[in-house]
């Protein structure tokens, strides 16, 4: 993950819990997820930072994000479905 991608997604975490004594973690009031999962959505979130931050840059000229999980039914502050990040909201 870029440098700096970690503090932004962690600014963006979307109130992520993490109840230890049954190691589940929750993204708000709608999702509840297994352990793991967190950090995978935090690289799939620092992917979309990265194409976002080399297009910005002239580092190339366009590109597609294809990444799991994808963020597109997460709010901006609060995971839904199977996603635990928004991505186009930790991005922009």
């Amino acid at each position: 993950m870029p440098q700096g991608s970690q503090q932004r997604v962690r600014r963006e975490n979307n109130g992520a819990q993490q109840y230890s004594s049954k190691a589940i973690h929750r993204a708000g009031d709608e999702l509840s997820f297994a352990p793991g999962v967190y950090e995978i959505a935090a690289l799939a979130a620092g992917g979309a930072i990265a194409l976002t931050d080399a297009v910005m840059a002239g580092t190339v000229r366009n590109g597609y994000g294809l990444v799991r999980p994808p963020g597109h039914h997460a709010e901006r502050n609060e995971g839904m479905g199977f996603c635990v990040f928004n991505n186009v909201a930790v991005v922009s």
